[in-house]
C-alpha cells in the first residue's frame, strides 16, 4: 500500500512516468550547451587545431594559443576551414561553437587592433600589393570602391557566360 501511494505522489508531481528523467536530461543538455561549458570542453588547452591558410594549405597541428597569435596576424578568421577531435570534415571556424569565442578574447582583439593600426597599416599592404605586382607575382592592385564594384559585375557576367556558379 506505501508503495502505491509514492506511484501516486510521483505522478502527481510529474504527468509522465518519465518526466523526471527527462527534467535530468534537459538540464544536462543546458549545462553541455551552454556557450562557457562548451566552450571549455571544445578549446581546452590539450585540444589542437588544422586549420587551412588562404592558398588552401593544411596547417596545424596549432593549440588555441597558436590559433589566437594567426588570428592577432590576421592569418585566421572566423571564415577560416578547421578541423579537429569531433569533427568529420572541415568547417569555417564560425561554425564550431566556442571556438572564435575562444580564439577572441580581449586581449586578441587588442592586439589584432594595434596590428592593423601601426604594424600592418593599409598604406603597407598596399605598398605589399603593388611590390608583388611589379615582380609579376599578383595581378592587379588593391581594388577599393568603384573599383571593386566594377571588378565583381566583370567577374558575375565572366562567369554567367562560362556558364558556372559563383559561391560565396
Amino acid at each position: 500500500m506505501a508503495r502505491e501511494s509514492s506511484v501516486v505522489g510521483a505522478s502527481e508531481r510529474n504527468p509522465t512516468p518519465y518526466a523526471d528523467a527527462r527534467e535530468r536530461a534537459n538540464e544536462r543538455a543546458h549545462e553541455l550547451t551552454s556557450p562557457t561549458t562548451f566552450s571549455r570542453a571544445i578549446a581546452t588547452k590539450d585540444n589542437v587545431w588544422f586549420y587551412r591558410d588562404r592558398t588552401g594549405k593544411v596547417r596545424g597541428p596549432a593549440p588555441i594559443g597558436s590559433m589566437r597569435q594567426c588570428w592577432v596576424n590576421g592569418v585566421v578568421d572566423e571564415h577560416t576551414l578547421v578541423w579537429g577531435n569531433g569533427l568529420s570534415e572541415w568547417v569555417p571556424a564560425r561554425n564550431v561553437r566556442g571556438l572564435v569565442t575562444n580564439i577572441r578574447n580581449p586581449p586578441t582583439i587588442f592586439m589584432h587592433w594595434l596590428m592593423r593600426k601601426f604594424v600592418d597599416t593599409d598604406a603597407k599592404l598596399d605598398a605589399t600589393r603593388k611590390e608583388r605586382v611589379a615582380r609579376g607575382e599578383a595581378r592587379m592592385g588593391t581594388l577599393r570602391g568603384e573599383d571593386l564594384r566594377k571588378w565583381n559585375k566583370a567577374r558575375e557576367r565572366e562567369m554567367r557566360e562560362k556558364g558556372t556558379t559563383i559561391t560565396g
